[in-house]
């Protein structure tokens, strides 16, 4: 045998053992992460998620053994662009490629809108009008129950057969992500409590409503903010119409949960949300405010005005002294 051969034979067996234990290795890390849970979960994947992040995601859920792996079956099978976005029911009993089809097909998921400055009770309803096929209203106002101000308004990607539970966690886990997390600095810079900014947030959504009524304007909202938190300041009663509407509650003959008829009436109430009565801040927020509202609450304007007010049109009119906001009620409002 020569000497080419002495050398070259141990190379391909080396090289061949390599393979084969490679290949095994592979074979192994695509098998399921444990056959017998079979119990299927939700799996959320947003726009624009490389392969990458997906896989690491699943290793982290325990969805799959390797993110390697799954990245390199992908890969393979060229499914890099089919990835959707979506919630999808997985278990740790499907194996890798299992898994690689389920998300990489059409979900079966809802894309579902919470606006800005809505009640909880008008969140549930929303939902339960929804094709949310195991969405349980009751349950839901059990769980949200001392969450009024804390369920974040924004697009969720839902699968149809998502529990109540599900629902409220990702509700709540995306105010954690985007608010507790995401705007920490601006909380801490802030000098208040998260739920003081919070409160004071939801009053700000109901109360600013932008050059048309409805709508949000991050300037407006600033302004607003810089007048309420100076009135506290100030030792002054916050005089906010939002949350007479808040005790109101349900109005039947209007369908809205946001009614005008009668709340004047409700100015002598002794509800603590009675802000023409109960100086400071109402007890809990009235309203799940959005970030405009939320940042501004953190980052309030400073000005000279004490007052102001909306006009048929829904333009605000601000004022520095009670004669001139009398001024503009008679100008605007009579």
């Amino acid at each position: 045998m020569s000497k080419v051969f002495k050398i070259v034979i141990p190379l391909v067996i080396i090289f061949l053992t390599i393979g084969v234990v490679g290949s095994f290795y592979i074979i192994h890390q695509l098998q399921p992460v444990d056959p017998t849970q079979t119990k299927k979960i939700s799996f959320t994947i947003t726009a624009g998620e490389a392969a990458s992040e997906i896989g690491k995601q699943l290793e982290e859920k325990g969805f799959i053994k390797s993110a390697d792996v799954f990245r390199l079956l992908i890969w393979k099978n060229n499914l890099t662009q089919n990835m959707q976005k979506g919630s999808f029911l997985l278990s740790p009993s499907m194996t890798s490629q299992q898994i690689s089809l389920e998300i990489t097909t059409e979900p079966s998921s809802l894309r579902l809108t919470i606006k800005e400055g809505l009640r909880k009770e008008e969140i549930a309803d929303y939902l339960a009008d929804s094709d949310l096929e195991a969405f349980d209203r009751s349950e839901f106002m059990t769980l949200i129950k001392s969450k009024e101000g804390f369920l974040y308004p924004d697009t969720y990607i839902f699968s149809r057969e998502a529990s109540t539970q599900a629902v409220f966690n990702q509700l709540t886990n995306t105010f954690d992500k985007k608010v507790v997390i995401g705007m920490s600095d601006e909380i801490a810079t802030s000098g208040r409590t998260l739920d003081q900014l919070v409160a004071m947030a939801s009053l700000i959504q109901r109360e600013a409503r932008g050059p048309q009524a409805g709508s949000s304007d991050p300037i407006e909202m600033k302004m607003i903010s810089g007048i309420l938190w100076k009135r506290i300041e100030l030792g002054m009663i916050l005089n906010v119409d939002a949350s007479l509407q808040y005790i109101k509650g349900y109005d039947s003959q209007q369908k809205s949960w946001w009614s005008t008829n009668g709340i004047v009436a409700l100015k002598a109430s002794s509800s603590p949300y009675n802000s023409y009565k109960v100086a400071g801040l109402p007890p809990t927020p009235i309203c799940n405010p959005g970030p405009y509202a939320l940042k501004a609450a953190m980052q309030p304007t400073t000005s000279s005005y004490l007052y102001y007010l909306h006009d048929n049109q829904g333009r605000v009119h601000y004022a520095a002294t009670l004669e001139e906001h009398n001024q503009n009620v008679d100008a605007y409002l009579r």
